[in-house]
């Protein structure tokens, strides 16, 4: 697994206007010209690829039912990005991965989401965590009460067996969550 998180303003805005001329026609119809976050996420996916020597350019993204994209002409790699206030975070993986990034703000527990179970933890973990597992099973929010999350000992534990979830608080005022699918 490999994720990349990084500041949208760290960037050069001619730079990401360069690489949308230059995937326009792969991207127009998913990406919007002033849309930075879901460019830089784009670009951040090009250099993972790149990492792991595949050409950007030649992948075919389709989307499941519900919207999740997936890399169609390597079965071997499965991405997930997610973007939150002044963030960009792209995950790839060898099994299907989902990640997310939520900037921690007061919020009140949604009953949708949280099990009773879980409302001793901080709404924004469990929320962002159960984000990363929808994307990562290419879901929607629907199913955010189908997982319940235990995060008392040192690993994160759900009842969906073959699910590894991790979280990161290494920006401050975020959360990171990554959900991937185990072999």
């Amino acid at each position: 697994m490999k994720y990349i998180v990084k500041n949208i303003n760290d960037i050069d805005k001619s730079e990401l206007d360069h690489f949308f001329k230059d995937i326009y026609e792969l991207k127009r119809n998913r990406i919007k010209k002033d849309n930075y976050p879901s460019i830089y996420a784009e670009y951040l996916l090009s250099e993972l690829l790149k990492e792991e020597k595949i050409n950007y350019r030649l992948i075919e993204v389709e989307e499941n039912e519900y919207g999740k994209p997936y890399i169609k002409n390597h079965n071997n790699i499965y991405y997930s990005i997610s973007h939150s206030g002044d963030y960009v975070l792209v995950g790839i993986h060898n099994t299907p991965i989902g990640v997310d990034i939520q900037q921690m703000k007061d919020k009140l527990p949604n009953p949708k989401v949280m099990s009773k179970d879980e409302v001793k933890y901080n709404y924004i973990d469990i929320f962002s965590l159960k984000e990363s597992y929808i994307k990562c099973i290419g879901s929607t929010m629907n199913h955010m009460k189908d997982v319940t999350l235990n995060l008392d000992g040192k690993t994160i534990t759900s009842n969906q067996p073959g699910y590894e979830f991790l979280k990161f608080k290494s920006i401050p005022g975020y959360v990171i969550s990554i959900c991937m699918k185990r072999k």
